[in-house]
């Protein structure tokens, strides 16, 4: 009698899996597709560019073991794929928030750059400075709006364009800062 039991479970098992694999695993799929695209939505294809890649070839990956009726490495394949793009969304998650802490630092610097240029502009001056004076007035222009400009890319998403810019502004006016602090001292001696 067991032996009766024990043929039957194994011929079950065996058909359960080879109906199991009869079909292309499209659970899986339509999960790796979703995965995909909601690492598209978290900012992947900007900051995570091999992680989304690498989930993107595991997905054609499916199809073409699809075509070959080996659904067992296409199950693999939307799994992987799926698996990938949960990582890409994380790490293009991450990278967005280390971009807007960076820029939140840059905006602190740059606050404290422009304070430092003001009292250098305020400060006495020779007539041999005047040139010096005005390029730092213009520099000063330029890194307000450019301090503008990147609060509008920030708001819009551009991180990487904003982390960018108030960088340029900061060693823009940070130069042009020195170079008048170094005339004024050079005047007085």
């Amino acid at each position: 009698m067991r032996r009766g039991w024990v043929r039957i479970s194994v011929g079950g098992l065996l058909l359960f899996f080879m109906a199991g694999c009869s079909e292309p695993p499209a659970k899986e799929h339509d999960q790796a597709v979703a995965a995909i695209a909601a690492a598209r939505s978290a900012g992947a294809a900007t900051y995570a560019t091999e992680d989304l890649a690498a989930a993107e070839a595991s997905l054609k990956r499916y199809d073409g073991f699809v075509a070959q009726r080996d659904y067992k490495q296409a199950l693999n394949s939307a799994l992987d794929a799926r698996d990938r793009s949960y990582d890409a969304a994380k790490t293009a998650t991450a990278k967005r928030n280390e971009l807007r802490a960076e820029a939140t630092r840059l905006m602190g610097v740059l606050d404290a750059a422009l304070e430092t240029a003001d009292a250098e502009l305020k400060a006495p001056r020779s007539p041999a400075a005047a040139k010096r004076v005005t390029k730092l007035r213009q520099t000063r222009k330029a890194t307000v709006l450019a301090m503008q400009e990147a609060r509008a890319e920030l708001t819009s998403g551009e991180l990487q364009t904003a982390v960018r810019r108030l960088g340029d502004a900061i060693a823009a006016l940070n130069r042009d800062t020195a170079a008048l602090a170094a005339i004024t001292r050079t005047s007085k001696r």
